[in-house]
């Protein structure tokens, strides 16, 4: 069983919000310079969950007090999948999701993969090649899955594993991003790895519209993470200079 931690940190927090169950969230799209979706209001808070399996989510809700239970579940699915294959994983997510949701309500945090053993298909992806498979993941997300979501698109898209590259990387996530946005129910996550080979390393070369990114990300959880450009990347945020910042992963292998 392997456990992977993953936080949720509010930069900034203004604007009218909405409730998701027992958290108040704001959507600060289109207000100055912030973006962002499914942010906290409460400055205070942050938002933790776990995963990568079900037994894994489940063992460490068990071991959490009733304060502090993981409210994110980390899932991963790929862009390339048929029809049936959207439907099958997220009404198993919903159910997933479901089973903690009497007293506490649990938020998917869904890793977006377009790669295939370690090549990226990104490039199609921006052409509009895989159109129909996006179309697909639009209608599971607005009406099979029956809560918000965090998408991270492409995560860990600087990665040398996942093959992307830095030229279609930015338009295949726009063309993602641009579609989810109609369920107003998604939060994208563009999520940066610091554990890239030092030539992927620098995020300016892979930075997206920002009206289109609510949230960044910095995954850490290998023993060589690269701590300048992670705490660059929160500092950025802090800053305002990006949206709202995650951790999507966070424990050693």
């Amino acid at each position: 069983m392997s456990l992977r931690l993953a936080a949720l940190l509010a930069a900034a927090a203004v604007a009218p919000a909405t409730t998701v169950a027992t958290v108040v969230c704001a959507d600060h799209r289109g207000q100055g310079r912030a973006f962002r979706y499914l942010q906290p209001n409460n400055m205070d808070l942050l938002l933790h969950g776990a995963g990568q399996s079900p037994d894994a989510f489940q063992a460490y809700w068990d071991a959490m007090p009733n304060s502090t239970k993981p409210m994110v579940y980390m899932a991963y699915t790929s862009l390339n999948r048929s029809q049936a294959e959207v439907q099958q994983f997220f009404e198993t997510l919903e159910e997933q999701c479901a089973k903690y949701t009497d007293d506490f309500y649990t938020i998917p945090q869904i890793g977006l993969s377009m790669t295939s053993g370690g090549v990226g298909y990104d490039g199609a992806v921006a052409s509009g090649e895989l159109d129909d498979q996006i179309g697909y993941l639009v209608d599971a997300l607005q009406h099979t899955l029956k809560r918000p979501a965090y998408l991270r698109i492409g995560y860990e898209f600087n990665g040398q594993w996942n093959g992307y590259s830095k030229h279609t990387y930015p338009k295949a996530f726009a063309r993602v991003a641009k579609a989810v946005r109609s369920t107003k129910k998604v939060a994208t996550v563009w999520d940066y790895s610091a554990d890239a080979s030092k030539e992927r390393l620098n995020w300016l070369d892979w930075v997206v519209d920002p009206e289109l990114m609510d949230w960044a990300g910095a995954k850490t959880s290998r023993g060589f993470s690269q701590s300048v450009p992670c705490a660059f990347v929160l500092s950025q945020a802090c800053r305002g200079k990006i949206s709202a910042f995650s951790i999507p992963l966070s424990t050693t292998r």
